[in-house]
């Protein structure tokens, strides 16, 4: 509407309270999407994108939001990183998916110092942008680079292993009969949660011994060869109560690590609350690790209550606890650190989804099939 209009209203009603709401409507307001976007902070990009690629939207589209956050975000590696999952899931467009990472990768080497440190809860990719270029060269025919861009990327991982790397290095291996480096691949993609190594691993079994019978001693044993100890965990939680991590043996623990303000981490509350329901305590325990102090942890329980993600979307918190932050190593977050029966590290997750129940359960099950 011409602004000529608002200023002859203005005029017509002279009250001062119309007068100046009139005239306020006649100051140009951006409601492109540019304008939109500027308003948007990193956790709203991710939670956007997410959604398209969820309802599988257009690809243009999709490619044109990828834009918009990388421009909007520029020392985050997450839009390159989705972006080139999103190519590879619409059919394995390795060209265009290459493309995408290599920019993530001029992103690294120009910002060394930011890249991670500006956004550590959804920022630890250098190492998957690594495994995603081991899938194109897998697909590609190239098994040499394959394992070599595999190497690359364990190299930065401080999460120790990728399921989708461990499946790409097991088949590589199982083609060039090397069965044994295969059981190993299979083993450790089996305790990230990836139901498909284990099925893998047991037909592996079966095809040398005739039967299932011993597979459960077999994995034990393997993961007894394989796994870390947990340190040790201990402190007071929110309700002053005692909390120590050796009064769960025999019980699968999982350990999250969070603060409060992280994009990652309130984007996983819900799910978080579904997974606190779907457990079976008898057999699974769940405890919350924040940097903050428990008195803002407190009244950031209450605010997720009010929101219906539950006031105990885990069981037992403990607050301020930078010293278990260092001892677990953990450098993003959020991170989630499984524990088996016999206190050994299973699985190391790192980054918040919508999904963090699904992923969860998926290692859940893994470790208490042994």
């Amino acid at each position: 509407m011409p602004r000529f209009f608002y200023y002859f209203a203005a005029m017509r009603y002279p009250s001062a309270t119309y007068a100046l709401l009139i005239l306020f409507c006649a100051v140009p307001i951006d409601v492109s999407a540019q304008g939109l976007d500027a308003l948007l902070s990193p956790s709203d990009y991710y939670v956007r994108f997410q959604e398209m690629r969820d309802r599988n939207a257009v690809l243009d589209s999709i490619h044109a939001q990828f834009e918009s956050w990388s421009a909007a975000i520029p020392n985050s590696l997450s839009p390159y990183y989705w972006m080139a999952t999103v190519y590879l899931e619409r059919g394995e467009r390795n060209d265009s998916a290459r493309a995408v990472i290599q920019r993530g990768f001029q992103i690294a080497l120009h910002n060394p110092d930011g890249v991670r440190k500006d956004y550590p809860s959804i920022d630890n990719y250098i190492p998957h942008l690594y495994y995603m270029l081991a899938k194109i060269a897998r697909n590609e025919g190239d098994d040499a680079a394959a394992l070599g861009f595999i190497k690359a990327g364990d190299a930065f991982n401080d999460d120790g292993h990728s399921a989708l790397a461990l499946m790409i290095e097991a088949a590589i291996w199982k083609s060039y009969n090397r069965n044994d480096l295969a059981e190993r691949a299979y083993l450790q993609g089996f305790l990230t949660g990836y139901s498909v190594a284990g099925d893998s691993l047991r037909v592996m079994f079966v095809q040398e011994n005739g039967s299932e019978e011993g597979y459960s001693l077999y994995l034990n044993l393997l993961a007894e060869d394989m796994l870390e100890k947990a340190p040790p965990l201990r402190g007071e939680d929110l309700l002053g109560q005692q909390l120590d991590l050796e009064q769960y043996r025999g019980k699968v623990v999982v350990v999250t690590f969070w603060f409060i303000g992280c994009p990652g981490c309130l984007i996983e509350e819900p799910a978080l609350a579904r997974l606190t329901d779907a457990v079976d305590t008898s057999e699974v325990a769940l405890i919350s690790i924040a940097r903050d102090p428990a008195v803002k942890v407190s009244k950031h329980l209450r605010g997720a209550y009010i929101k219906g993600h539950g006031q105990d979307f885990y069981h037992r918190h403990i607050a301020d606890a930078a010293d278990l932050i260092t001892a677990f190593e953990v450098t993003s977050f959020p991170t989630h650190i499984v524990v088996d029966r016999e206190g050994r590290i299973t699985a190391r997750r790192t980054g918040g989804s919508r999904q963090t129940d699904r992923i969860l359960m998926k290692h859940l099950e893994s470790a208490l099939s042994y």
